[in-house]
């Protein structure tokens, strides 16, 4: 089996055009840029998605807010906002234990994903 592993992260994966898709993570490009409100998007198939709530295809809304989704499992996340649902929570960083200490912990994984990338570029102390 031939080895791809990303050679910023380490993180390895099952074929090349997994890892060339994940390298876009690593980068501040953002090549892909919508014609009606000018957004630029890492990956092309983002910005298909974003393209379609012009096209008011986003379908999908929250019972709550009215907030309006693309993806059912997108739709399902943010519900846990609104239910309280705090799956997510984290000690290992201070931010993450002064949000923890006011009641906030993180709802969201991406929420999560961004202080511990912040963390590990000496953005957050830990």
């Amino acid at each position: 089996m031939t080895d791809h592993a990303c050679k910023t992260c380490k993180r390895v994966f099952k074929s090349g055009s997994a890892l060339r898709l994940h390298k876009t993570t690593h980068s501040s490009d953002r090549p892909h840029k919508c014609t009606v409100c000018g957004k630029a998007f890492k990956r092309k198939g983002t910005l298909v998605d974003h393209v379609k709530i012009h096209e008011n295809i986003a379908h999908l809304s929250c019972e709550v807010c009215n907030k309006t989704f693309l993806r059912v499992s997108n739709l399902n996340r943010h519900r846990l906002i609104h239910a309280g649902v705090k799956s997510h929570k984290c000690n290992q960083h201070l931010m993450c234990r002064v949000f923890d200490d006011l009641g906030l912990a993180m709802t969201n994984e991406k929420i999560m994903d961004t202080y511990r990338r912040l963390s590990d570029y000496g953005a957050i102390a830990a």
